[in-house]
């Protein structure tokens, strides 16, 4: 299982090195934000970390650790699937380049 994790992560590697070599890693990072502060989902996760901060005496990796996975999760259903149809492109034109 460890070696098929590997292979993962040397492909994404390779993929993201790929778009970030052709400015679409930028271009989709760009959207996936437009996307995501459209939603209210920027502004309601800046809001919950703000909060964790004034509540605990916390460091970024810790607010991180505990607000992330909330908010992986509430990433809007839309979002999610229009970024990954552009994703899908991108790697389609890529083979058949």
């Amino acid at each position: 299982m460890a070696r098929q994790e590997d292979q993962k992560d040397v492909l994404f590697a390779q993929i993201q090195r790929r778009m970030v070599e052709h400015g679409e890693w930028d271009r989709l990072s760009w959207l996936l934000n437009q996307k995501l502060s459209e939603a209210g989902w920027l502004d309601e996760y800046r809001d919950k970390s703000r909060e964790t901060l004034r509540t605990d005496s916390v460091s970024v990796g810790s607010i991180m650790a505990e607000v992330w996975p909330q908010a992986e999760a509430s990433i809007p259903a839309k979002a999610k699937r229009e970024m990954i149809a552009m994703i899908r492109q991108y790697l389609e034109t890529q083979l058949e380049g």
